[in-house]
C-alpha cells in the first residue's frame, strides 16, 4: 500500500515539473518491491528442502534399521586369533 503512494506521489511529482524527485521516488518504490520479492522467493526456496512440511519423509533411516541379512553376513565378524 505504502508503495502504491510511493509510486503515485512520484507520478505526480513528474506531472509537476519535478523530475529528479520524481524519479528518485519511483526508483525507491521499485527497487525495495523487488528486493522484497527477491528475499522472499528466496527464503522460501531455502525451506523446502529442509523437510519442515508435515508430510516429509526422513531423509536418513535410524542406526537400528540395518535390514540383517540371512546367516547373519553382514554382522561384524572378530578379526582371526594368530
Amino acid at each position: 500500500m505504502l508503495a502504491m503512494v510511493v509510486v503515485v506521489g512520484g507520478i505526480v511529482l513528474i506531472a509537476l515539473g519535478k523530475d529528479v524527485a520524481g524519479l528518485a521516488a519511483l526508483i525507491t518504490a521499485v527497487v525495495s518491491l523487488v528486493g522484497l520479492f527477491i528475499y522472499r522467493e528466496r527464503s522460501e526456496g531455502a525451506t523446502e528442502g529442509q523437510g519442515n512440511a508435515p508430510d516429509a519423509l526422513p531423509q536418513t533411516a535410524p542406526p537400528d534399521a540395518t535390514p540383517s541379512l540371512p546367516g547373519g553376513a553382514n554382522q561384524e565378524q572378530a578379526p582371526p586369533a594368530s
